[in-house]
């Protein structure tokens, strides 16, 4: 997805607005929440310009059923259990579409091998060893968590004076501006 620099400028110009400018000039941003997960160049920092890459490369990824600059709850709903479809595949380590409770525990801190034990037994319902992925998809986010988020997401809401059409819908903007309110919420 191409963004032009004035799109770019005004999503800056935005985003500086929500968060009442605690991202001054492009520096740094919320580095415990943000590092890992922003950081593209690697300094430990996560840059505006980090931030906004990197959400509207995966904006451009949801928005796809229509290509429209919106994501409907529809489209969202699909990435989430694409997410959890790539999770299933990734623990499957011998492609058996089943994952055993050693694929399901690699990579586990070792304080949490009981609690995650727990966890594989309790989702297995069926009488084999290993988690189908019916199974699996249980332990992913619930349609009552997935509403939760998108609507966290959709910040213009019908009642705003805005269309009541787009309360449905989460804008570009709104999903580039989405790292910089949750700063503003917890500050």
């Amino acid at each position: 997805m191409k963004t032009s620099r004035l799109l770019v400028t005004a999503i800056f110009a935005a985003a500086m607005a929500l968060s009442g400018g605690a991202y001054a000039h492009g520096k740094k941003s919320h580095d415990s929440q943000h590092g890992e997960k922003y950081d593209s160049d690697g300094d430990g920092h996560a840059s505006v310009d980090e931030i906004l890459q990197k959400r509207a490369a995966k904006f451009a990824e949801i928005d796809v059923n229509p290509t429209d600059n919106f994501i409907s709850f529809e489209e969202f709903k699909t990435w989430i259990a694409s997410k959890q479809a790539d999770r299933f595949a990734k623990l499957d380590a011998n492609s058996d579409s089943l994952i055993s409770l050693e694929e399901y525990l690699v990579n586990r801190k070792e304080k949490k091998i009981a609690l995650f034990t727990q966890v594989f037994k309790l989702a297995n319902t069926n009488a084999e060893d290993d988690l189908n992925a019916d199974e699996f998809a249980v332990l992913g986010p619930q349609l009552g968590q997935i509403i939760m988020r998108f609507a966290s997401l959709n910040t213009n809401k019908a009642d705003d004076g805005s269309n009541p059409l787009d309360a449905d819908q989460i804008s570009l903007i709104e999903y580039l501006a989405a790292p910089f309110n949750r700063h503003k919420r917890h500050h």
